[in-house]
């Protein structure tokens, strides 16, 4: 049977819009594939501006982002980001957004090398934290306060045994 449709202008915008309030939200952030520069859009929107022109990864100070598959990504491996938002600044295709909160989608993963689950006191990647996102308790591997962490890596950094590697987390 043939449904009866309204062919005017509100009866055309209210048939439409009752598709869109049944549709999953388009508001859901997706998951990152990748560690993205601070203040990089949602992942699926990041994928479509970021065109991999490189100009973020020329104006970082730290030396951290690198152009893979034509798309900009962080690389943590030899320092640190100081959330400087330079790469930010040189963005002009909207990849990377001031309304976005700096972090990067990473978190520090420690492991069974790091001196503090040997029964060594060492502070180095607590201290080395300007966020104060670490807490060291005695015989046990630090832990990570997670509303402080904002993935930038210092703390990687500071170890002086490699015991620290960046992990990408799902819900960033």
């Amino acid at each position: 049977m043939v449904k009866n449709i309204n062919i005017g202008r509100r009866g055309f915008l209210t048939y439409f819009s009752k598709a869109l309030k049944k549709s999953p939200a388009i508001s859901a952030q997706t998951v990152r594939v990748a560690p993205r520069p601070p203040q990089a859009v949602d992942e699926l929107l990041f994928a479509q501006l970021c065109d991999g022109c490189g100009v973020c990864q020329q104006v970082c100070p730290n030396q951290i982002i690198e152009i893979v598959d034509q798309l900009a990504q962080i690389n943590l491996g030899y320092n640190e980001c100081s959330l400087c938002a330079a790469c930010t600044k040189a963005c002009s295709n909207g990849a990377l957004h001031t309304t976005v909160s700096p972090h990067i989608s990473l978190r520090p993963h420690f492991s069974y090398l790091c001196n503090n689950y040997q029964m060594i006191d060492c502070l180095q990647c607590q201290a080395g934290c300007s966020n104060s996102a670490i807490v060291i308790v005695e015989g046990e591997l630090p832990h990570i306060i997670d509303g402080r962490c904002d993935g930038c890596g210092q703390c990687q950094k500071s170890c002086p045994l490699g015991a620290i590697s960046m992990a990408l987390i799902a819900d960033a």
